[in-house]
């Protein structure tokens, strides 16, 4: 495994960076520029085209890592999440788009990121793809308080992992406390709802709260 690249700088706050590599026997591609369009507004956009295990792709939601208990487990997902179990062991190949606009207003920063992945199966020559769209706020309150909400979007086509095509709806809100200079509260909630055409729709609700004690 090995890559090289290097990355231009212009302006002031403004850059160009790609890279080439090689892993899993075969090439591995990425370009990046970032331009800052303004005092408040920046804009990234992104392409990568790289070879991945695809467990490291199989975990879909924070509520695949949990079981009906609770309890934080970390393993593949069985059927009939998977119809072909070959594919476990796969190394697949990821092409992404990506385009990130921010624009920040004092404590406040907004973000809408859009976006497109095509993942393809070179032991099946097949492939999948999917869209996706997301609303990112910031901000924080106070000197102890900060809250993030995070809207997303994803339309998926011709899913091998699913069998399925499917949209997908995810809204994310989380909250930062800092008590003290030792003492953290966070907490959040996120509910997301994947409708697919055949009506088997999937609702998840999760609600998370932590405490964070520095020594």
């Amino acid at each position: 495994v090995w890559s090289m690249g290097g990355r231009f700088v212009f302006g002031p706050n403004s850059s160009i960076q790609l890279e080439y590599g090689h892993r899993f026997d075969d090439d591995t591609y990425m370009a990046e520029i970032d331009v800052e369009l303004g005092p408040r507004l920046r804009t990234v956009g992104s392409y990568t085209d790289a070879l991945v295990p695809i467990q490291l792709t199989l975990v879909r939601s924070v509520v695949d890592l949990l079981d009906q208990e609770g309890n934080l487990v970390i393993s593949t997902p069985t059927a009939p999440n998977i119809p072909d179990p070959t594919l476990v062991d796969a190394i697949v190949r990821d092409k992404e788009v990506r385009l990130a606009t921010t624009y920040t207003r004092e404590l406040q920063t907004l973000t809408l990121t859009l976006g497109h992945t095509e993942r393809l199966y070179p032991s099946l020559a097949d492939d999948e793809s999917f869209f996706f769209a997301g609303f990112l706020v910031q901000e924080r309150l106070s000197r102890s308080l900060e809250y993030v909400v995070n809207l997303r979007f994803q339309d998926n086509h011709a899913t091998l992992v699913t069998n399925r095509t499917s949209q997908i709806y995810t809204s994310d809100f989380a909250f930062i406390y800092q008590y003290t200079q030792d003492v953290t509260f966070g907490g959040g909630y996120t509910w997301r709802l994947e409708a697919s055409p055949n009506d088997q729709d999937v609702y998840e609700n999760v609600l998370r709260f932590s405490v964070t004690q520095s020594f």
